[in-house]
């Protein structure tokens, strides 16, 4: 009898343990990324296909550099660079949709990996931890629209080219090496006049110019009037910082046809894995694995507490 009571016991907890894990497994696979702002949207496996439009983000390493981190790891040149290509919510956003599609360059193909390498850099660390992060933040949010990581990362470059910031400010007469204030407006009618759309958006430190935003539709990925939730950070005047050795490298000259004069010198990259923005592209792993153990563990716990008092 007392043997039939343990092997009874056995199997339930056995049956009890199977179910603890499954529930675990279910529990983590789930986006736990913590809520920033009020208006950020918890991203769920759905959030890849309900969001409403894209914002296009560019930066001017200069200023990034000088006003926003004291951690750059690179000297950057005067031009706008990619900073990101992000699903968005008319309020809110969707992040980390799918943490199983892992980026990796292989995915990409040599050409367009070669364009990245120079319209897509990390100012403060190294370019790959800086698009992984991208991927696992912003880009697994997409695959509605963009299915794979070529996909997504060549769309970004050819909106850079559509819309190219570089060219419509020079060709409209604002100087991006001459280290002067500038009126916002000059900035925004550069704009509208270089692409025939108003609303962009943008964002300031110091109220030096650190990104313009655009809000692309995601269907046609035509630019247009982005939503009054997005402000911009700026005053009247902005500052744009020049570089003191701010020239394009030679390899890049091709993807810059109206910048500064060219370099001989290739850009260094750096081999951390630190990536700008609001955290690491590497950290819902971790967490998703620390929250996976801790969890187990606290199940494993509750089970010797049930087997205990049962004999």
């Amino acid at each position: 009898m007392v043997s039939e009571y343990y092997s009874s016991s056995a199997r339930w907890l056995m049956h009890l343990a199977v179910a603890v894990v499954l529930c675990c497994l279910t529990t983590t696979g789930r986006n736990t990324a913590p809520l920033g702002t009020t208006t950020l949207v918890a991203a769920a496996a759905a959030a890849e296909d309900d969001f409403d439009f894209f914002l296009f983000v560019r930066q001017f390493g200069p200023s990034y550099c000088e006003y926003r981190s004291n951690s750059c790891s690179v000297d950057p040149f005067n031009q706008f660079t990619i900073h990101g290509l992000w699903p968005n919510y008319y309020n809110g956003w969707p992040q980390y949709c799918d943490s199983s599609d892992r980026f990796s360059t292989r995915n990409l193909e040599s050409d367009t990996l070669k364009q990245m390498d120079c319209e897509w850099i990390s100012l403060t660390g190294s370019d790959e931890g800086f698009w992984n992060h991208e991927w696992s933040k912003h880009g697994t949010c997409s695959l509605s629209v963009l299915p794979t990581q070529e996909d997504y990362f060549a769309k970004a470059l050819e909106l850079n080219s559509q819309y190219d910031l570089n060219v419509a400010l020079e060709e409209n007469g604002i100087d991006l090496s001459s280290g002067d204030d500038v009126r916002t407006e000059d900035v925004e009618e550069a704009i509208q006049e270089a692409f025939g759309v108003s609303g962009a958006v943008f964002k300031c430190s110091r109220n030096a110019l650190v990104e313009i935003q655009m809000c692309i539709d995601k269907t046609t990925f035509e630019a247009f009037s982005c939503p009054s939730s997005l402000s911009t950070t700026c005053s009247s005047y902005v500052d744009i910082p020049s570089s003191s050795s701010g020239d394009v490298p030679a390899q890049c000259a091709a993807y810059f046809p109206d910048g500064q004069k060219t370099s001989s010198s290739s850009s260094s990259s750096s081999t951390t894995t630190t990536t700008q923005g609001e955290d690491s592209g590497t950290s819902s792993s971790s967490s998703y694995y620390s929250s996976f153990f801790s969890m187990m563990m606290m199940m494993m716990m509750m089970i010797v507490i049930v087997f205990v008092s049962v004999v």
